[in-house]
Formats: C-alpha cells, structure tokens, sequence
C-alpha cells in the first residue's frame, strides 16, 4: 500500500478545496461531538431515514431505502471525551443479515480550533442466512463441492480510525478521515480508507459539504479465491439545511468503479444469476442523489 501517496492526495485535496466534505466519513462512524463545556456523563442519540444507505460510495440497501438510530455515552473531563455508542442500520446484503449493529467508542480530544477523534468500531452483521458462489449458485451457508464463495459466511469485522477536524473559522472547516482493518469484510483482505473534507456554513441554517476518499483493498485468503478487490476512488458532495434537532440533506456520491469491478467488491447478488448467465456486473457503485432526513439530541437538549 502506499501510504505516502494517499497522505499527498490528501493534502492536495485540503489544501485545494477540490470538493466539499460531509460531516462524518463514508462510512458508518459515530455521529459529531458537541464542544465539550462540562466535567462528567452526557449522552447523544438519533435516528435518520435515508433513500439509500451509500458506505463510501457503494449502496448497503440495493438502492433503497433505509434507517438507522443511535445512542452514545460520553464522559467528559475538561476538554477531553472518552464515548461509547451502537448503532443499528437496516441492509440488503449479499449474505442477507438482520441488520447491521456498528459498535464503536473511543475519545475526542480538543486543542483550541482542534479536535482529534480517535476510536475503534465494529460492524457486526447477526443472522446470515445466504451465501453466494462465483459459478453463479446460491445455497444456504453450507459451501459444496467446487465453489468457490463471493464473501464471508458472516461479513462482520473490525475498523481502528483517527479524525482530525480544524475550524478555521463560524464558516469554515477542513478535516480528514483514516480507517484502517486487516480482515476486511471477514475475507482477511487488509482496508485502508483516507479522505479529506470540509464544510462551509451558510446564512440560514444551510451549508455545503462535500468528501473525496481512496479507498484501497488489499487480497483475500485463498478460500475466497484469493481475490484482489479493485482500490478505488469515491466522492460525495452535497447541501444540509438544520432546523432545531432536525437535519435535512441532499447529496449526490459517485466512484470510479466499473460495473465488473463493483461487483468484485460487493458481491452484489445480481451478478450471480441462479438457474441462468452469471453477469458478474453490478450497479450498487453507480452514481447516486441521496436525500436523508436525520435527528440528533443530547442531554443539554432536556435542560
């Protein structure tokens, strides 16, 4: 992997201002921390509906719609803050699980116009129930005889991350993001995602964010092949307008990822045809409009 490069194409990207960021990276992290003001527990949850749930540019609901909530516990000591949260989302997965349950914790630390996350989470996919194979059958979780599977039994595995954010000023922010696991998707395929962002404030509650990421994979284990996932670059951009607790949000994400190579790394059902001609295309890493409707309180919200 070449970590200098995806740092210099991060630095570029701040430093450029060649897009917008979001609030929070592609993928399923916590929710942003309040400044902290106060010593001692303080508590955050919410709950969003979205028209699609899009992870670094790649559908998790097959282009549907979806929801999520969470709930946080923080504890706060001067400017620093040790939290721990679940959050459950709804999925249309290969394996078809119940849900997913990102459980996650870490600590937030504040130096002036600074603030550094750092944390672990895990995204824990309970009751598989399918398993696709690359000779385009489908069977239950049992594998047979001369197949070889698109993906883990149970796709659940672990990420480290750190997250800078630096305000500049009431309207501008910058920041960057970095993700990193040695058993991607439970394929023991190593995944290291870096993306850069920023947000400007608008009069009237409204802003524009916006992100740029590369996300590289690394080679499975030889019972999935072994497969080399496709790297790639993913993008998303997009307008937020906040009214009291609620979030309003439009934003438009994308990929440079062919048809072939998204179905590579997603295992996207539809390329294995049962009964007919495997495709071994997918669509699930298309460029996509997204709107979201979130809601967000903590324990000074019922003070």
């Amino acid at each position: 992997m070449h970590k200098i490069s995806l740092i210099a194409f991060a630095a570029i990207f701040i430093s450029g201002g060649a897009a917008f960021s979001a609030d929070v990276p592609a993928k399923k992290s916590p929710p942003p921390a309040p400044v902290v003001s106060t010593d001692g527990f303080d508590y955050a949850f919410g709950a969003k509906i979205q028209s699609d749930y899009i992870s670094r540019g790649i559908t998790q609901t097959n282009h549907q719609p979806g929801v999520t909530a969470y709930g946080e516990l923080r504890y706060n000591i001067g400017d620093t803050q040790l939290y721990a949260g679940v959050q459950p989302w709804s999925v249309k997965l290969p394996s078809n699980p119940a849900a997913e349950i990102d459980l996650y914790g870490g600590v937030r630390q504040t130096w002036g116009a600074l603030t550094v996350d750092a944390g672990a989470i895990y995204y824990a996919y309970p009751n598989n129930t399918r398993q696709y194979f690359v000779n385009g059958n489908v069977t239950a979780l049992t594998p047979f005889a001369g197949a070889t599977p698109t993906g883990a039994k149970d796709p659940s595995y672990y990420e480290v991350y750190i997250k800078p954010t630096y305000t500049i000023n009431d309207m501008f922010s910058v920041g960057a993001n970095a993700y990193y696991s040695s058993n991607w998707t439970n394929v023991k395929a190593e995944d290291f995602y870096l993306s850069g962002t920023a947000k400007v404030n608008l009069p009237e509650n409204f802003s524009i964010s916006g992100e740029l990421g590369y996300q590289y994979l690394g080679t499975s284990s030889v019972t999935y092949g072994p497969t080399k996932y496709k790297s790639y670059t993913t993008w998303n951009v997009g307008v937020s307008y906040v009214y009291k607790v609620a979030t309003l949000d439009l934003r438009y994400y994308g990929t440079n990822l062919s048809k072939s190579n998204c179905y590579i790394n997603s295992s996207d059902p539809k390329g294995n045809v049962v009964g007919g001609v495997a495709t071994f295309r997918s669509n699930w890493c298309d460029q996509r409009v997204m709107a979201s409707l979130s809601f967000d309180l903590t324990s000074k919200d019922f003070k």
